[in-house]
């Protein structure tokens, strides 16, 4: 029987790749893949992309002329998911459902993915916005305030990508909110 897998990465913050990771039926080797004795792509109906977005904001995406294609990646854009043109695709944790209807079954496959390019490029920004001449520290060997602020938000990138990872779900939101917190207040002089 054919068992779907995919994958979700973020090439850019404006998109998503949806990437078909199911294979072709190979005997002993991976006997839930597309094709015979599973149903064929060809034999594909309808099949649907639903995404739930971190707010549980629904978006449903028909992918059947893909699927029925072959065609392994997909991208997903911002005005897929109620985004402008381009926009930034807000960081969290999307549930991600990939539905195939042949003539008799319906197949499913859900993932929960963890986006965070937002948040990696506000750490990009910090680090970015150190003066480069400058050695970072203070005469007396302290680092000043932008370099350990530009440290920290490194520290915390590093944290979020560990529970994404490790699917910790609340250590991941924890990390998200302290990035945004720091990189929110990169320009308050009294914080």
């Amino acid at each position: 029987m054919l068992d779907l897998k995919f994958f979700i990465c973020q090439p850019t913050c404006a998109c998503i790749q949806f990437t078909d990771i199911t294979g072709d039926y190979v005997v002993t080797v991976n006997e839930s893949g597309w094709g015979a004795p599973n149903i064929d792509r060809s034999d594909v109906v309808t099949s649907t992309l639903t995404i739930t977005d971190p707010n549980s904001i629904v978006y449903v995406i028909d992918i059947t002329t893909e699927v029925q294609a072959g065609t392994l990646d997909i991208k997903i854009l911002s005005n897929q998911l109620g985004l402008a043109t381009d926009a930034d695709i807000p960081d969290g944790i999307y549930k991600v459902q990939w539905d195939v209807i042949d003539a008799i079954t319906t197949y499913t496959e859900c993932n929960e993915v963890f986006l965070y390019c937002v948040a990696s490029e506000k750490v990009d920004k910090l680090i970015a916005n150190l003066a480069a001449p400058d050695t970072g520290c203070s005469c007396d060997g302290t680092l000043d305030s932008s370099t350990s602020k530009a440290l920290l938000a490194f520290t915390l990138l590093k944290g979020l990508e560990s529970a994404a990872c490790c699917y910790k779900i609340s250590k991941f939101q924890n990390f998200l909110d302290a990035i945004n917190t720091l990189a929110d207040t990169e320009n308050c002089k009294n914080c």
